[in-house]
């Protein structure tokens, strides 16, 4: 799912062996994309479980195991945010490559006032597919109907569920990088501090706990994460 340091796995993946990033883009293109695969070591992109599954089909005969990262709710939702008034506020041709929608959300965002709590949470509402529960959604598959424990099963599907990119990248490559290559970070276009006020906090917590539910299982389960 969006901001939680794929493109910063993928740097670390691509000096390792081949692979295809940004697998989505092939969906009209499946036969292309079965093709390309029995050359590659390892595929990633913003797709639902269920999503990649179908897409990836049987990959050929070739076994396909299973990789996520999930980071802390709040963070999460605050750099999905701040990345899209990213998206405005670089304009040029990188904001053109971007659908409509998205460039009319995006500069909506960026025109707001964003030291006002409602402010941030009035422009949440209004896409509230694109922030609330999006990990769960995007870990589970968004073919669940989801409820407090639903779907929790479908962690077993991964060989690894992790928080932290060092620690995924070692279970996938089998060495632990020895240097950061954090990519695709943006400076903050407001002040953190607008995410802890009273206002979102509740919000949050009431509209996105299907996240902070998953967060909390995964970061406890020595399995899953440690």
């Amino acid at each position: 799912m969006p901001k939680t340091a794929g493109s910063t796995v993928n740097a670390h993946l691509s000096g390792w062996g081949a692979g295809l990033d940004h697998v989505e883009h092939y969906r009209d293109r499946q036969t292309t994309l079965h093709r390309k695969l029995p050359r590659q070591a390892w595929v990633s992109g913003h797709l639902a479980l269920n999503k990649m599954q179908a897409l990836l089909g049987d990959a050929g005969g070739r076994e396909v195991q299973y990789f996520g990262l999930i980071r802390t709710p709040l963070a999460q939702v605050m750099s999905h945010y701040n990345w899209l008034i990213e998206i405005a506020t670089r304009g040029g041709r990188f904001f053109r490559a971007h659908p409509e929608g998205i460039r009319t959300y995006a500069q909506r965002l960026k025109d707001s006032d964003n030291t006002d709590p409602r402010v941030v949470l009035n422009n949440i509402e209004a896409r509230r597919g694109m922030f609330l529960n999006l990990q769960s959604r995007f870990l589970l598959g968004d073919d669940l109907i989801f409820s407090k424990d639903t779907g929790i099963s479908r962690l077993s599907q991964y060989a690894a569920l992790r928080s932290d990119p060092d620690t995924l990248i070692a279970d996938m490559t089998g060495q632990r990088p020895t240097r950061s290559k954090t990519t695709n970070a943006s400076t903050y276009h407001f002040d953190k501090a607008v995410f802890e006020a009273p206002l979102l906090q509740d919000f949050l917590r009431k509209h996105n706990a299907h996240d902070l539910n998953l967060h909390a299982r995964i970061t406890a389960r020595g399995v899953l994460d440690s």
